[in-house]
């Protein structure tokens, strides 16, 4: 009796199917992603010209705003407060740190959820706003600030460097404008924060007790490098600058920096 052979010839025109459809997949999520990195670029490119043409190159500080400002007048920071405003009610400031990408506008919203995926123009897009934290208020003594850590290098990407000796050693300020000039920010503290690990620091939700010393202890216990805890004034204002790290899915890198220059 003859046996009857099997015929495979099937399976590698299913694989065939099956492997060239997932590449076209891939290859279409890739142009898609590509394209969303050009547009937020470009939005951001865009809002920050717009930005620049008032403010100027050289960003005034708040003191030289308060000097220059008469009830008559109007700063060029609340000129382009005002204009960040009308494009979006939710603006709430201006981050720039020198030798980094970082140079955006800041937005709060309701929730923290919206400006992960939205830009500051409301498109949706994955590369988000930096924004402040809910529970941030205009009273509050510290200020969380989120934001991506994108592989194209926007967003809070740069703050990868602040891991880095030399860097830190030469780059010890950021600069917030919340509309009366720039403001200065000396950083005390950079720190890694593993979410995952039981007892870790919730740097979001302590900032919002209201023990202001004792939290300024954790974020010096915590940090990989800080200063001395007695050179951190107690009476300031302090700004967290918080991104993904890539240790683990649940890994925060946290910049912290406390206002230098007294301005209300």
């Amino acid at each position: 009796m003859e046996m009857k052979q099997k015929n495979h010839n099937g399976l590698p025109v299913v694989a065939l199917v099956f492997f060239g459809t997932v590449f076209l997949v891939s290859g279409i999520l890739l142009l898609v992603y590509y394209y969303q990195g050009l547009r937020a670029k470009q939005q951001t490119d865009d809002v920050r010209e717009a930005y620049v043409k008032i403010v100027g190159e050289d960003r005034q500080t708040a003191e030289e705003v308060r000097k220059e400002t008469t009830e008559d007048t109007y700063s060029k920071s609340l000129q382009a407060y005002n204009e960040m405003k009308s494009l979006n009610p939710d603006y709430l400031g201006w981050i720039r740190i020198p030798d980094t990408g970082i140079d955006n506008p800041i937005v709060q919203g309701a929730d923290n959820d919206h400006y992960l995926n939205h830009t500051i123009t409301g498109e949706k897009n994955s590369r988000g706003t930096i924004f402040a934290d809910k529970i941030c208020k205009a009273q509050s003594a510290v200020h969380i600030l989120h934001g991506h850590h994108m592989k194209d290098g926007s967003m809070f990407h740069d703050l990868s460097k602040f891991k880095k000796k030399d860097f830190l050693a030469d780059h010890k300020e950021f600069y917030i404008d919340f509309g009366y000039g720039e403001v200065t920010y000396h950083i005390f503290a950079v720190m890694d924060v593993d979410l995952t690990k039981e007892g870790f620091f919730n740097y979001v939700e302590e900032s919002d007790y209201g023990d202001t010393e004792a939290y300024l202890d954790k974020v010096v216990k915590n940090a990989f490098w800080h200063e001395e805890r007695e050179s951190v004034p107690k009476n300031s204002h302090y700004v967290l600058l918080s991104t993904c790290d890539y240790g683990t899915e649940e890994q925060r890198l946290v910049v912290a920096g406390y206002r230098v220059d007294g301005e209300e």
